[in-house]
């Protein structure tokens, strides 16, 4: 297909997570040239991002000068922090300095990915961050969409013990009855194609993002008609998960008594082919077996 002409580049950063690798993805596929900023340029990551198309940068976000030199030029700019500093002053600390890069090259479009629920809840630990980013962007008055993401379908794909902690904490908190919202960290790169490619409809505004509303009951049964196994894990109290993952344990509080609030139907009318969870396990599934 013929693919519009875009007027420049977008920096995406965390381009090697999840979320990273969806946005690069469909960027690319809509036309736009893109740059991913890794740490490690020559890692296999980096380097499968490079055969499809992007063009990789090394940058660390203690290091503003990297961050100036993979910024310049750029039409928009994608703020994603690592998921090992998620919730700690360091993701606070590196997100401000991305957003400090993208003012100095004057980006025309900022997209940050924050978290669903943070402008309800600014207290728990692992929304502090985002609240402060995204204040701070505010502050710098960026031209930006914020995607507010609710829980990751990905993190149910797992495997092993982390897998099953992820399960474990949601039968804890959400027994079998208590549905949460979730999204394909595809669909998150979907939704940044849509935003830069639409400014005149997300610039400016906070969307939360989600895909579909499941209980643990239904999770069970999607997760074994898509990969043909049960998923066996252990439920785990409060009391049990803050012992060993108290950041996990705080979330899935907040989910139980609070949690993901989007509007599917709004966003669907956006996003038409937004996956429900069954869909977006078989993409995840089917992507890590292509990808090896």
């Amino acid at each position: 297909r013929r693919l519009p002409l875009r007027p420049g580049p977008v920096l995406v950063s965390g381009a090697t997570g999840r979320q990273g690798r969806a946005v690069v993805r469909h960027l690319l596929a809509d036309g736009w040239i893109v740059r991913a900023l890794t740490r490690n340029p020559t890692g296999k990551p980096a380097v499968a991002l490079a055969q499809l198309g992007a063009e990789v940068y090394r940058g660390d976000f203690a290091e503003p000068l990297s961050l100036d030199y993979a910024m310049a030029g750029v039409y928009g700019a994608f703020c994603l922090q690592p998921s090992a500093v998620v919730g700690s002053s360091r993701e606070a600390d590196w997100g401000m300095a991305f957003a400090d890069a993208a003012d100095r090259a004057r980006v025309t479009h900022f997209i940050y990915a924050s978290i669903g629920g943070v402008e309800r809840n600014t207290r728990l630990a692992q929304f502090r961050a985002k609240v402060q980013i995204e204040e701070y962007i505010h502050r710098l008055d960026l031209p930006t969409t914020v995607l507010r993401t609710a829980f990751l379908m990905d993190s149910l794909m797992l495997p092993g013990s982390a897998g099953a902690t992820v399960w474990g904490a949601m039968a804890g908190a959400l027994g079998r009855a208590l549905p949460m919202q979730m999204i394909a960290a595809d669909d998150v790169g979907i939704f940044t194609a849509l935003a830069l490619a639409e400014p005149e409809r997300y610039l400016g505004y906070a969307v939360e993002i989600a895909g579909d509303e499941v209980t643990l009951d239904r999770a069970k049964e999607i997760y074994r008609a898509v990969t043909g196994r049960r998923r066996f894990f252990v439920p785990l109290p409060f009391t049990v998960l803050r012992w060993f993952r108290a950041d996990l344990a705080r979330l899935f509080e907040w989910i139980r008594t609070d949690g993901f609030q989007a509007d599917l139907e709004s966003l669907r009318q956006l996003h038409p082919g937004l996956k429900d969870l069954e869909a977006g396990l078989r993409d995840i599934l089917e992507r890590r077996i292509a990808e090896g």
